[in-house]
């Protein structure tokens, strides 16, 4: 990707303020974070296969629920204005939870839904909550007529429901394409609820769009595979994918930064390795990284420790014969793969210093899971302890480093 690109990219966290932080950096001071008529404008702009249909995005679009002055309930769409747009108003230890049937809902005060409402933050969408009709799955005609929906999806809701439509009866044969979060099912009756305990409650949540996916339900007696997306609420402590724009024009395209960041490795490893000085092991762990082997030193617990101990590459290896299956016994749940190192040390054949695992397979006795097995490989080997491969989180969590590793 050349230096010029200015369209938007994507930032995936498993903290949401994090996320939201790194979009809001790359989209710098005349920038923004994508809201949904913005990712409604980018999918109206992509093809199918392109990563905007493909990803779920998190929005700076929020909804929030609340009570006037005059007593009447209502909800507000807002579309990057608000309490919510800055990422330090994501605490998650704040966050309600309610009955845990309900969204996330994040409690702003309640000057501040007062002060939405009167648009002080700028323009908002409000509505009486027994306008609030989002539930079960919509097909194309429902969708149009939706008003809450039409407030949500922005100015162009409509051209966006036909492209969807079209593309949900090329890959289905129907035209179901909007699937209600369940956790609409009961909020209006919990919100009512909660107005006879603290008339004062206000609170609210960002909105997310999911990926296109095929959803199984029913009409009827019919049962039915639709292409569907889901718009739902955000938890506040969970992990978050947002789109940084830069720029104030429309979002036309966007890039998916480092969601394939495996793929970005495999094609050139090189460039994500940084200096280090690694402790040296007695015992490895290999993983193949394309065409590449590289190591983990294996020195406590089970293997997958690429968190949290540094990836080395391996310069020379040397198979050692020795046993071809491994076979741990099953401690809970069966489809769940775990063992420890020292298992595949205790039957390491002399002289070597790492393994190679394979698939894990289930053997079943008397009808039940027994063992998990997988076929094995022992070599001798040696590393370079000088440089190791950068964790996800420290590509992820450092903007130059992305922008440089992506060739922006």
């Amino acid at each position: 990707m050349n230096k010029a690109y200015t369209g938007g990219m994507m930032f995936f966290d498993l903290e949401l303020g994090i996320a939201h932080s790194l979009a809001l950096a790359y989209a710098g001071h005349q920038g923004r974070i994508a809201t949904l008529p913005d990712v409604i404008e980018a999918r109206l702009a992509a093809d199918k296969n392109a990563p905007i249909w493909n990803w779920y995005v998190s929005t700076n679009s929020a909804e929030y629920f609340g009570t006037t002055k005059a007593g009447n309930q209502v909800v507000i769409v807002a579309h990057g204005v608000g309490p919510l747009v800055q990422a330090d108003r994501f605490d998650a230890k704040k966050a309600f939870r309610g009955n845990g049937f309900v969204p996330n809902l994040l409690p702003i005060a309640r000057k501040e839904f007062l002060a939405l409402e009167a648009g002080h933050y700028g323009g908002v969408h409000v509505s009486d909550l027994s306008e609030f009709h989002m539930r079960g799955i919509l097909d194309s005609a429902e969708a149009a007529v939706n008003t809450h929906l039409e407030k949500r999806l922005g100015s162009r809701a409509l051209e966006y429901i036909v492209k969807h439509a079209r593309i949900a009866r090329e890959e289905q044969g129907n035209d179901y394409i909007i699937d209600n979060n369940e956790d609409y099912e009961v909020l209006p009756i919990w919100l009512k609820n909660r107005k006879l305990s603290d008339p004062s409650f206000s609170g609210g949540s960002l909105l997310v769009i999911s990926q296109l996916c095929n959803t199984h339900h029913s009409k009827g007696s019919q049962s039915l595979v639709s292409v569907t997306s889901d718009i739902y609420p955000g938890k506040i402590d969970g992990a978050s994918r947002f789109v940084g724009v830069r720029g104030s024009g429309p979002l036309l395209k966007v890039h998916e930064g480092m969601e394939d960041i495996d793929a970005l490795i495999r094609d050139d490893w090189q460039k994500f390795m940084v200096l280090a000085s690694v402790p040296k092991h007695a015992f490895y762990t290999l993983l193949h990284i394309g065409n590449e082997l590289f190591a983990v030193g294996a020195t406590y617990g089970g293997v997958c420790q690429e968190d949290t101990v540094p990836i080395v590459h391996v310069t020379k290896k040397m198979k050692i014969p020795g046993p071809k299956l491994f076979r741990t016994t099953i401690g809970g749940y069966h489809g769940l793969v775990k063992y420890n190192t020292s298992e595949v040390r205790a039957i390491a054949p002399s002289g070597a210093n790492a393994f190679l695992m394979g698939e894990f397979g289930i053997v079943w006795k008397k009808g039940n899971p027994h063992w998990h097995q997988a076929p094995v490989a022992f070599y001798r080997i040696d590393v370079d302890r000088s440089q190791r491969l950068l964790r996800e989180e420290e590509v992820r969590r450092n903007l130059p480093r992305t922008l440089e590793l992506l060739g922006i």
